[in-house]
Formats: C-alpha cells, sequence, structure tokens
C-alpha cells in the first residue's frame, strides 16, 4: 500500500497510485514467479541420477522455500492495497493467490511442545549426538538457545 513500486520501465510509484489493471496484473506475475518456484520444488523430489539423466538442475528445497518467502512477503503490499478496492476484491485474484500458494486454510496446529524451546533444545542435544555439527544449526532460529535472547 505504501510501499513504492517500480515498473519494468523504472518508473516507481507508490503501490496506492498503481491503477487497478496494473496491480491486478502485478499479482498475477507474483502468483506465476511462485507457481514456477513451486515446480522447480518438485523437481527436489527426484532422485540425483534421475536429475541426471534428463538433464534437470541441481534444486536446493531450501533456495527454493526461501524465494517463495521472499516473493510472497514483496506480494502482501499489493494485496494489501487489491484487498481495499472494490473492483478488485470480487475478482480472481484470491483464488489465483490461493492456487499460486497451494492451500485454501490454516495449516495445522503444530502441538505446544514441538514449539517449545526445552523442546528444541532437547532435539539439538540429540541431533548433535548423531554427528550434526553446531554450525549447521547456527542459522536456524528455532535451533538458538532459549538464554541468549533476541538476535
Amino acid at each position: 500500500m505504501l510501499d513504492a513500486h517500480i515498473s519494468k520501465d523504472g518508473t516507481s510509484m507508490l503501490i496506492c497510485q498503481m491503477s487497478d489493471r496494473h496491480l491486478a496484473n502485478t499479482i498475477r506475475v507474483y502468483c506465476r514467479l511462485i507457481d514456477k518456484a513451486r515446480r522447480l520444488n518438485q523437481i527436489t523430489r527426484l532422485s540425483p541420477l534421475e536429475m541426471r539423466i534428463y538433464g534437470l538442475p541441481k534444486v536446493n528445497e531450501d533456495t527454493v522455500g526461501e524465494a517463495i518467502r521472499r516473493l510472497i512477503e514483496k506480494m502482501v503490499p499489493y494485496l494489501a492495497e487489491a484487498y481495499i478496492r472494490p473492483d478488485l476484491a470480487s475478482t480472481d485474484l484470491v483464488d489465483q493467490v490461493r492456487l499460486a500458494i497451494g492451500r485454501t486454510g490454516a495449516l495445522p496446529a503444530a502441538p505446544i511442545h514441538v514449539m517449545s524451546p526445552q523442546y528444541l533444545l532437547n532435539a539439538n542435544q540429540i541431533l548433535a549426538n548423531e554427528g550434526f555439527e553446531d554450525e549447521d544449526w547456527e542459522r536456524d532460529e528455532w535451533a538458538r538457545d532459549p538464554d541468549e535472547g533476541d538476535r
């Protein structure tokens, strides 16, 4: 809404200044990019041998997941603007977003104990005993020591 949008030609404007058509097309572009990334993720389910046989690129599931997350985060201000515009709120944009993201409802709730810092600390201790190194988990915010505080 209040974020800037930069067009293909380099023109900058506030998202709230975009025409309905331009706004809807931008959301559709994000949906296509998310869908393309989700299809790339399907490649990761193939074995390395199958990927080699079919000449498919090596795809890292974490990289694809991060790309999808960034695309969704970038799309949010456009969706918020479209939501407050009556002519866009009744279009098929919501269905396109649902289809691109791949869900229509809430994710199942994780059990509370799975998310607790004590459980995560115990999980790290178990994994450390299995030969995993600490540096494998340093980037994982869930794996941090709860006594360290926020970073």
